[in-house]
């Protein structure tokens, strides 16, 4: 019983550790700037989008940060429905899309645990 309170204490020390390193170091590319980005691929499209979210994500194992931007609603045209934009903090952009529907009505197989028999 001690020795599980221990590493639950010691996990939550580390935790509070982490977040708090991360939460120090300010992005490469402020928000306005990622917006701007957002704005202007935005521009390009031929049917009107909104942006919904626009959040700071954070790759743990790599320590990489980006903001993605959401789509109020997906852009259709492409292979998959395109649902955001990644943007790197050195202002590369690439697009985040879905493979749910358009892959099944593509032909392919959605793997998941209702289709493993």
């Amino acid at each position: 019983m001690k020795t599980s309170r221990l590493i639950l204490g010691f996990v939550a020390v580390v935790a509070f550790a982490f977040t708090t390193h991360a939460a120090d170091k300010a992005p490469a590319l402020p928000i306005e700037g990622a917006l701007k980005i957002a704005q202007e691929y935005l521009k390009g499209k031929a049917e009107p989008r909104a942006i919904v979210a626009l959040t700071l994500e954070h790759v743990t194992l790599r320590g990489e940060t980006y903001w993605f931007a959401k789509w109020a609603s997906p852009i259709l045209g492409g292979e998959r429905p395109e649902l955001g934009l990644r943007i790197d903090m050195n202002g590369e952009v690439s697009k985040v899309v879905s493979g749910g529907a358009a892959a099944v009505a593509a032909g392919k197989q959605r793997v998941g645990a209702r289709n493993i028999r």
